[in-house]
């Protein structure tokens, strides 16, 4: 009885537990290379590569020959390659070691491996030098849980025209990367061409093809740990789209950026340990963007650049300091774009002269400190340093004092919506405003979609911006004026010894809209906004207002409304002064906009539903319509050459005041038998 209990609780615990099915593994040991010729030959078993083992990848024939091998087995692997102390045979090439011995230099060997690469302890990958073997692509990367983070996977490629390629996304890989050998790592691939794998028929030798893969650069990544690239190496990325990488790079190797890609380095001075000392600068493709944050520490004496892509420096996006910016110390061979973002700002100086050009994105600051003229190619776009201040991608901050102010002279592309200001350091004792001139043209790199042009509307110390602009090659969208910032258009005087005749400077061909700092439209509550015409020539606009502001035409030019709309939805006070005509297209205008004639003239076909002011030296012409009363102080124009209809029109009193002349405008004159009738 006693043994049937036992029995029965015997049988009962087998029937318990979960049956367990492994995989057979291969245990490749100590002073050990297993070397599998063909593809053929390599059991379908992962694969324990042990330290002072070898797994050897070497097909032996030209039956072999331009065909991409498929290993489709699993690995863990430690240590450097085959090695036996006794007989001081030490390799480093590789606890996997890919190579072949088709030496025919115009064959081609490329291998695959599909499955997944555990390192176990510190480990190498490595590609030996024989001349059939090129590229070698691996997928999926990752380290046992007891040496995550720690242990270190070198991957070295013995000649410099062999290639890891890492095609699949590592991020849960966080251990340190070395790059060595003589040959290149590159994270992603961008190509035109396919490529077809193969593997063994299980019951025969017959290549089978297993899949074709495509290359867009989609994918590739070697998760987050730190990166050294040895001196004779080179790491390179090529991917698109926006890629993050969370890797530090060190090394005396050769770093290079391909594709299309914006690459954004989320580590502080993730660039700074690169030293650059085998004369191989940090390569940035026409295509590429590099994107890189730290702190002053990130303008590294031993850092050099080449290429003609964008590079962008930021100083951290969270942080509110204003942090200036010293130039890395070799730019000489970089023909791109060196972008500021992120609480960085740089004044180049007047006498800037440089193989690339400069600008500021998505928080960064050109600053331009000087009563001088700037002679700069600038790419800018966004609101200005990040935190306490955003004064604009571009700032000026010299003190018009009648004769010199700051001049941005050259060509100032807009890449994206940008402010500007003229934000003085210090204020201006008595004064509202401080001034810059941007003589440079204005241009929206996007012809399409053009970029927006914003005058900042902070103030500083109680002044606020006004911007002047003389460029009449300015090509870009909408201007919005902020708070109470004021643009002008034009310029009569001297400035830093150049002389302006108030005949150049236009708008963009975008609307004008006036708004509150926060971007809403701006309201009869925060009214103070102005765009001031300063031109002393003809010129015809064809922009429309909105939000609430002031318009101001002086300088004795000659203006014109062309767009029908342009007054619709605007609100505020519409001043000609000093001499200035305004010709209005035939529309509209709503009450909400009163006209001031302080020594100006107003004509056109356009019905005036709002308040019209004159003094002696105004004048109104034939043809405009009025809603309300209107006192004429200085003189109506009459043009006699038009006898279709009335010379005036107004619903309300219309009031000639002592002194006011009624002057005739017909080219032929006014004649015996003519007569003029009012009624």
């Amino acid at each position: 009885m006693f043994r049937s209990r036992i029995f029965l609780f015997l049988f009962v615990c087998v029937l318990l537990v979960p049956q367990m099915t492994l995989k057979a593994a291969i245990t490749i040991s100590y002073g050990h290379r297993n070397s599998y010729g063909n593809a053929y030959n390599i059991p379908s078993d992962d694969f324990i590569v042990e330290a002072g083992g070898c797994f050897h990848s070497i097909p032996n024939s030209t039956a072999e020959a331009n065909v991409n091998r498929y290993i489709k087995n699993n690995f863990q692997i430690a240590g450097s390659g085959y090695y036996i102390e006794s007989s001081a045979i030490q390799e480093t090439s590789g606890a996997i070691r890919v190579c072949s011995g088709v030496t025919d230099a115009s064959l081609l060997v490329n291998t695959w491996f599909g499955g997944t690469i555990t390192i176990t302890a510190d480990a190498t990958i490595g590609i030996a030098q024989l001349a059939a073997v090129k590229d070698t692509y691996l997928t999926n990367l990752a380290a046992a849980e007891a040496v995550a983070g720690t242990a270190r996977l070198t991957l070295r490629a013995s000649d410099s025209s062999d290639t890891f390629f890492i095609v699949a996304n590592n991020d849960s890989f966080t251990n340190p990367i070395t790059i060595a050998g003589n040959g290149r790592t590159q994270i992603g691939k961008i190509s035109d061409t396919s490529v077809t794998v193969y593997d063994q028929d299980s019951n025969s030798s017959t290549r089978l093809a297993v899949q074709t893969f495509t290359f867009d650069g989609s994918a590739g990544s070697l998760g987050s740990g730190a990166i050294s690239i040895d001196g004779s190496s080179s790491l390179i990325f090529e991917r698109t789209g926006n890629v993050t990488i969370a890797n530090t790079i060190s090394g005396a190797g050769k770093l290079s950026f391909k594709g299309d890609a914006v690459y954004t380095f989320s580590a502080a001075n993730a660039l700074t340990g690169l030293s650059n000392t085998n004369n191989k600068p940090i390569e940035i493709g026409a295509d590429a963007t590099v994107k890189v944050y730290g702190s002053n520490t990130q303008s590294s004496s031993n850092q050099k650049f080449t290429g003609s892509g964008n590079l962008i420096v930021g100083y951290n996006p969270e942080s509110s300091s204003i942090q200036g910016y010293s130039a890395i110390a070799s730019f000489s061979n970089f023909t791109g774009r060196l972008l500021l973002a992120d609480g960085y700002r740089w004044n180049p100086g007047t006498s800037f002269n440089a193989s690339y050009t400069l600008g500021a994105v998505d928080g960064g600051q050109i600053f331009l400190t000087t009563n001088e003229n700037y002679n700069l190619t600038l790419y800018v776009e966004g609101m200005g340093k990040q935190g306490n201040e955003a004064f604009g991608a571009i700032r000026m901050t010299g003190q018009y004092n009648g004769s010199q102010m700051t001049n941005l002279g050259g060509t100032v592309y807009l890449t994206g919506d940008t402010r500007v200001s003229a934000a003085n350091v210090s204020g201006i004792a008595g004064e509202t405003h401080n001034l810059g001139m941007i003589s440079a043209k204005i241009l929206s790199e996007d012809t399409t979609n053009k970029a927006p042009l914003r005058i900042c509307g902070l103030s500083y110390n109680g002044a606020y911006t006004q911007i002047v602009l003389t460029s009449s090659e300015n090509d870009y969208g909408k201007t919005f004026i902020e708070g109470r910032g004021i643009l002008q258009i034009g310029f009569n005087g001297t400035i830093n010894n150049t002389a302006f005749d108030g005949t150049t400077g236009v708008l963009g061909s975008g609307d004008v809209v006036f708004t509150a700092v926060n971007g809403t439209t701006a309201t009869t509550s925060d009214l103070g906004g102005k765009l001031l015409f300063a031109r002393s020539n003809d010129y015809s606009i064809a922009n429309a207002f909105q939000g609430a502001g002031s318009l101001e035409f002086t300088g004795g030019g000659n203006y014109a409304l062309t767009n029908t709309n342009a007054l619709t939805d605007f609100t505020g006070l519409l001043t000609i002064a000093d001499g200035a005509t305004l010709t209005l297209a035939d529309q509209t205008v709503p009450a909400g906009v009163s006209f001031a004639l302080n020594g100006g003239t107003l004509l056109g076909g356009a019905t005036i539903q709002g308040a019209v002011t004159t003094d002696s030296a105004s004048a109104v012409g034939t043809g405009l319509t009025f809603a309300q009363d209107l006192e004429i102080n200085g003189a109506f124009l009459a043009d006699l050459s038009d006898t279709t209809g009335p010379l005036l029109t107004s619903s309300g009193d219309l009031e000639l005041v002592d002194g006011a002349a009624i002057r005739f405008m017909n080219e032929e004159g006014f004649g015996t038998g003519d007569s003029v009738v009012l009624m």
